[in-house]
């Protein structure tokens, strides 16, 4: 397991930046700060990836309603730009 979660070419992020390690230590920084974590799971099909779902860390501060309406059921939740 210590081969995958330090894995030099970053397999399980999306961006490639961070490996296994680094993305849950900025997991667990991230809850600390902001009391939430958002992670968006991928799929690719590339056969020179190593696992085909891949993860992607998302600010908790780019989340939000479609203009700014009160939280609704129906309402989906948007990422903003």
């Amino acid at each position: 397991m210590e081969r995958v979660a330090e894995d030099d070419c970053c397999c399980i992020d999306v961006e490639r930046k961070r490996t296994f390690t680094m993305m849950i230590r900025e997991g667990v920084a991230m809850h600390a700060f902001n009391g939430e974590l958002f992670v968006q799971a991928t799929w690719d099909t590339s056969p020179s990836r190593l696992f085909r779902t891949q993860f992607r860390m998302v600010s908790p501060k780019r989340i939000s309603n479609p203009e700014q309406y009160r939280r609704q059921p129906e309402l989906p939740c948007r990422c903003a730009d």
